[in-house]
């Protein structure tokens, strides 16, 4: 029986690398998509400022044209002095000519801070493009050494479902079955050992019986009110 208790808490001990390495295997993809996220975000910061930037080259061109009318109504305007007749027209032409020098001088004034605006998006544009390589550059390194681990600890389980297989291999196949189906209804603890009188899994005090019993170690048992199976530690270590 000593033997099958051994093997018992080797075979715990196998399945509990197992656990831990799918946790690992579970939280790498959720790593990865957190890094993935961050560079994600500075591409989106990018685009809208790319957007934003094709937005005011856009209405400074609008605003340029403007300008451009402006001026050749000004031009027009001069010329058209010389051909009026009444002190009224020419009054009333001087004035549409500082109405439009008027115009010129906002539209200027407008595309002088589109100019000076254009000058700080194009450096901030350059420090955005800078982020994304960088964070392109830092999730493609999260990425390799990501699947590097995936990969190691793929190879890690493989090699311990083999022992798992050696060891079950090895044990009564009665006590191989009560112990799968505790490992699933205790949530992957299915053998503790015997603490004094206290039951490893769930911290309960045993009945005196069962804690002569267990020392004694002529057959397994079970925690009267969790069901794991209980050992010594003595008497696997001796």
């Amino acid at each position: 029986m000593k033997d099958q208790v051994l093997l018992l808490v080797k075979l715990q001990s196998v399945d509990l690398r197992k656990s831990q390495n799918q946790l690992e295997e579970k939280s790498l993809p959720e790593q990865l998509k957190a890094a993935e996220a961050i560079l994600q975000k500075k591409k989106d910061a990018y685009a809208q400022l790319q957007l934003k930037t094709t937005e005011r080259d856009k209405a400074k061109r609008e605003k340029e044209l403007d300008l451009k009318v402006q001026e050749e109504q000004i031009v027009k305007l001069r010329d058209r002095l010389s051909k009026l007749k009444t002190n009224d027209e020419y009054k009333a032409n001087l004035k549409e000519i500082e109405s439009a020098k008027t115009r010129k001088g906002e539209l200027e004034e407008t595309l002088l801070l589109f100019m000076e605006e254009g000058d700080l998006m194009k450096k901030e544009i350059a420090e955005r493009e800078q982020e994304v390589t960088e964070s392109q550059q830092t999730f493609l390194a999260e990425q390799e050494k990501i699947n590097a681990a995936i990969m190691t600890l793929s190879e890690a389980t493989q090699l311990i479902e083999t022992q798992w297989q050696d060891i079950a291999m090895l044990m009564d196949k009665n006590i191989l079955n009560q112990y799968k189906k505790l490992i699933v209804m205790r949530k992957g603890t299915a053998v503790v050992s015997l603490n004094g009188n206290i039951c490893g899994g769930c911290h309960f005090s045993l009945p005196p019986q069962l804690v002569a019993e267990i020392k004694v170690g002529e057959k397994i048992q079970n925690c009267t009110y969790c069901s794991r199976m209980i050992y010594l530690e003595s008497k696997v270590e001796g």
